[in-house]
């Protein structure tokens, strides 16, 4: 067994490293919006906005910034 200390320490530093580092990785934010009588192409990032009478200029901006589904 006195052989088993060193393996084993040795595995627990690696995991308790990885966790650690793993723990500060940045996440993404996550927006979600519901709305209601609105349709695809109102969106000025669609398409829309002032082309339709309704400039959606903070919503474009979030659009332009982060990922589209």
């Amino acid at each position: 067994m006195p052989g088993m200390k060193l393996p084993l320490l040795a595995t627990l530093l690696m995991t308790i490293g990885a966790s650690v580092a793993f723990a500060q990785s940045e996440r993404p934010n996550v927006v979600v919006m519901m709305v209601d009588n609105t349709g695809w192409g109102e969106l000025g990032v669609h398409g829309g906005g002032v082309l339709r009478g309704a400039p959606t200029p903070r919503l474009d901006e979030l659009a332009a910034e982060g990922m589209q589904f």
